[in-house]
């Protein structure tokens, strides 16, 4: 297969010149290998919104590449064949593992041994199918159940589609948690909301005051939703149904997990390499105030040495005025004695050496 290849450097400027879409597209090249290596190589990529910011002439800010990088300076990405195709892509290999793992990703005509979340939901929604409980015609599971909001006549669908996911992700160590009237699925220290709803659409009607009011009412097809920050995706009912599409989702997901998971990993070592860094600069710091405060009491006996040798030179002039014959009061003398002895008691000297 014929491939291209850039430099790191050749890379960063190539996505901060164009959108990544834009990129893939012109080169024939997959937009997914490009931000996977724009991940590993370290090169930041533009935020949301960006591109949008540039197409309004509005001021951006381009983010520097990380100089401290040391990895493999060059990356090459398989050019797509004639047809438009890939041999094989991320996804479809990623779907590929799914199918061969086992079976749950099936979705059956009936409901089977169903998880006990999707069991949870199923008793809520049909109570409040009994109770004619809905909200402009959409039917929801319980606050603290996984998230199923549907018309009538696609709760089975539901439930089944929501039960092939659920058993597919615990079968590879996902649990699951409601919490704020949301569900979500979490492995290691990344989670996921997940949902299957029915898509509304906007209608405008208008009010016996004359004024429009916005109501948003069951489009009447069925999807499924994977939400993550940036890394949101929900499936509907197309061409392919939803059911034949679970595969796709679950690839999706383990694929996005991936990315996310490689991200957090990149990020920690960043992290710790950048505390690393941290306590090096510290000691050096504290080093070099040591030194600096060792020079300035070396200084400071210093000083102090030449204060010594003045009063030195001071005491012996006193004792060869006494050696020419020249008589001293005794005071004076017992006043060099002492004298003498502070010097060499202070004498900077003898405590270096001593030191």
């Amino acid at each position: 297969m014929e491939t291209i290849i850039f430099t790191r450097q050749q890379l960063y400027e190539l996505v901060w010149k164009e959108p990544i879409v834009s990129i893939a597209k012109r080169l024939n090249i997959s937009d997914y290998e490009i931000r996977k290596a724009s991940i590993l190589m370290k090169i930041p990529l533009p935020v949301a919104g960006y591109w949008q910011k540039v197409k309004s002439n509005k001021k951006v800010k381009v983010k520097e590449l990380d100089k401290s990088y040391r990895g493999t300076n060059e990356i090459s990405f398989n050019i797509k064949q004639a047809n438009g195709l890939v041999k094989q892509t991320p996804l479809n290999t990623q779907i590929d593992k799914v199918k061969g793992e086992n079976d749950l990703y099936k979705v059956f005509k009936e409901l089977t041994n169903p998880d006990k979340l999707v069991l949870s939901a199923k008793e809520s929604i049909e109570e409040r199918l009994r109770r004619r409980f809905s909200s402009n015609g959409i039917i929801r599971s319980g606050y603290d159940q996984i998230e199923i909001n549907v018309v009538e006549k696609n709760v089975d669908r539901a439930l089944r589609i929501t039960d092939a996911i659920i058993k597919s992700l615990r079968y590879r160590g996902y649990t699951f948690e409601m919490k704020d009237r949301f569900s979500y699925a979490k492995l290691g220290d990344v989670e996921f909301r997940i949902c299957c709803r029915d898509i509304l659409k906007k209608v405008i009607n208008k009010t016996s005051y004359g004024y429009d009011r916005t109501d948003f009412v069951p489009a009447g097809t069925l999807s499924f939703k994977v939400e993550r920050y940036s890394r949101t995706f929900e499936f509907k009912d197309g061409k392919v149904s939803l059911e034949n599409q679970v595969p796709t989702i679950l690839a999706k997901i383990d694929i996005a997990h991936k990315e996310i998971s490689d991200e957090i990993n990149y990020h920690q070592a960043q992290r710790e390499h950048r505390e690393k860094q941290e306590l090096i600069e510290r000691e050096i710091r504290l080093t070099n105030e040591k030194e600096i405060a060792r020079f300035q009491n070396l200084l400071k006996k210093a000083e102090e040495w030449q204060r010594i040798e003045v009063i030195k030179n001071y005491v012996m002039k006193i004792e060869e005025l006494a050696l020419s014959g020249q008589q001293l009061p005794q005071e004076v003398l017992d006043k060099v004695r002492w004298a003498k002895t502070k010097i060499s008691e202070f004498n900077p000297i003898n405590k270096f050496l001593e030191d």
